[in-house]
């Protein structure tokens, strides 16, 4: 459920940001294109860190990185 409640304010963002009515479409097929080429990787890079031993302690790495700068950006506030 946080999950869903998070994506659901995240997509709402996303669509605040939203140009004007001109540039619609490109801005939703750059958007489109961008998220499906990062979830590509995303998860052709996990599976294949997950195939070996030391991916698996990468990956967590990433994890744990990933949460550190987080709670910075959340913490630091805007610039």
């Amino acid at each position: 459920m946080g999950v869903g409640l998070f994506g659901i304010c995240h997509g709402y963002a996303h669509g605040a940001e939203m140009p004007g009515s001109e540039q619609v479409g490109s801005y939703a097929a750059g958007f489109l294109i961008t998220t499906v080429g990062l979830h590509l990787v995303g998860a052709i890079g996990g599976l294949l860190l997950l195939e070996s031993k030391r991916g698996k302690r990468w990956l967590g790495l990433a994890g744990v990185t990933i949460a550190v700068v987080g709670v910075y950006l959340l913490v630091a506030g805007p610039a």
